[in-house]
């Protein structure tokens, strides 16, 4: 009888060791741990392009719609960012542009004689934005990208109006500021990116005044501030972007 006990005891033991060895593998298998967690990829972007020709409107003497004609003109910038995801990008933007103005009649409701309303100089925008770039992998190395996003401008007008030296808006100012883009990058090599994009830069709300002799002022003849200051510009950009 005890030599039952002792054998029957001995097959339970057994049993339990060769158990997990038979069935472990088949469950941990079907254990399903979810995606691999991977670090984001920082990367730091150089870029340089054109401004096309816009046009600048905003309100004069708190009535009178100006229109100036902005030319051709350039643009650069930097940017540092990251990817949230596999196919989305957040980045920190910090760019400039710089166009001339020469508009022969910037005030058209006044119907000036010739002459009698120009506008010249130009104008330089300095771009702080935080972006939102959504990629899409087309295989090749090559991925389309659309997003945007905003901040704010730093708008720095130097343009004389009535052809003379008296009348002239030189104040620099903060303004809100956004920005629509698309472009394609492609991969040139493990950790460095070609990006063609163009990018729609708008102004939204900054003023343009005179620092010596504003009118308005107690004296001031000079010229008087245009308020409500908009514009979009119209870039085309190429540059390069180096993950590490």
């Amino acid at each position: 009888m005890m030599m039952r006990h002792v054998t029957g005891a001995v097959s339970i033991a057994a049993m339990c060791l060769v158990a997990p060895q038979a069935f472990g593998s088949d469950v941990l298998q079907t254990i399903d741990y979810g995606p691999t967690m991977m670090a984001p990829t920082m990367y730091a972007s150089v870029f340089a392009g054109f401004t096309a020709p816009t046009t600048i409107s905003g309100q004069y003497f708190g009535s009178s719609t100006i229109e100036l004609d902005a030319g051709w003109g350039f643009a650069g910038g930097v940017a540092v960012g990251t990817n949230i995801t596999s196919n989305l990008r957040g980045e920190f933007e910090l760019s400039f542009t710089h166009r001339n103005i020469d508009d022969e009649d910037f005030i058209p409701q006044w119907e000036c004689a010739p002459g009698d309303c120009t506008a010249t100089g130009s104008l330089s925008t300095i771009y702080m934005l935080g972006n939102v770039w959504w990629d899409l992998d087309m295989g090749g190395g090559f991925s389309p990208y659309v997003g945007g996003g905003v901040g704010a401008a730093w708008v720095m007008p130097s343009v004389t109006i009535y052809d003379d030296p008296d009348y002239m808006w030189d104040v620099a100012g903060l303004a809100p500021a956004a920005q629509l883009g698309l472009g394609v990058r492609y991969d040139f090599s493990d950790n460095m990116k070609v990006d063609l994009g163009y990018r729609a830069k708008a102004v939204l709300g900054a003023n343009f005044s005179d620092s010596t002799d504003p009118c308005g002022y107690p004296g001031g003849s000079g010229a008087c501030a245009a308020d409500d200051i908009m514009y979009v510009e119209h870039v085309l950009q190429a540059g390069l972007t180096f993950e590490f």
